[in-house]
């Protein structure tokens, strides 16, 4: 009920596609039982949580194309949280830092390095798309390292990977977000905020 009342409010702002952009496993199993039932009115690509869903991902919606307008489009790993929270993983400490944290304070990443470059790995091997969330540069440090690596391993797969939110991206990152073939989907509304 929550997915269609939530479909029918985008319809109403003249969307014709929604994503789940962090999906659960049980997101994607309502998703599909209600693309199979004919229920969605519009199409609907998840990108299940590769840590925590990853064996949602595969299936018959793992797909370029829609089911019953619903697929899903590949893979979400998240490195960091939100500027908004002070969560980002930052190379420089907060101006303010959250109650209880030392001046020093910049944010924390949340996958080890090692993590991060066997899930690029997988993606890779597998040709799925990855959406990586990544506020802070030290995060977006980490994504570009860690990509970097995968793609070292797994040679040649073009999986059309997306930055997701970069929201405190350098400049001086730019140019390796290019080499890397990455997508930046920029979210600056929080930061202006």
């Amino acid at each position: 009920a929550l997915l269609l009342a939530g479909l029918d409010r985008y319809a109403e702002f003249g969307f014709t596609t929604a994503q789940e952009g962090r999906a659960t496993a049980e997101a994607v199993a309502t998703e599909a039982a209600l693309a199979e039932l004919g229920k969605l009115k519009m199409d609907v690509v998840a990108y299940p949580d590769i840590q925590g869903a990853a064996a949602a991902i595969g299936g018959p919606f793992l797909s370029k194309t829609y089911t019953g307008h619903s697929r899903i489009g590949g893979a979400k790993l998240t490195l960091d949280g939100s500027p908004q929270g002070k969560t980002a993983w930052l190379t420089q400490p907060y101006f303010k830092p959250p109650q209880g944290q030392k001046d020093d304070y910049t944010g924390y990443g949340v996958v080890p390095d090692a993590k991060a470059i066997d899930y690029y790995s997988t993606a890779l091997r597998n040709r799925w798309q990855i959406l990586t969330h990544a506020n802070g540069d030290r995060a977006i440090d980490q994504l570009l390292a860690d990509f970097g690596r995968a793609r070292e391993a797994v040679p040649g797969v073009d999986v059309r990977p997306v930055l997701v939110h970069g929201q405190t991206l350098r400049e001086n990152q730019v140019d390796r977000l290019k080499a890397l073939g990455i997508f930046p989907s920029m979210f600056p509304m929080h930061t202006f905020y």
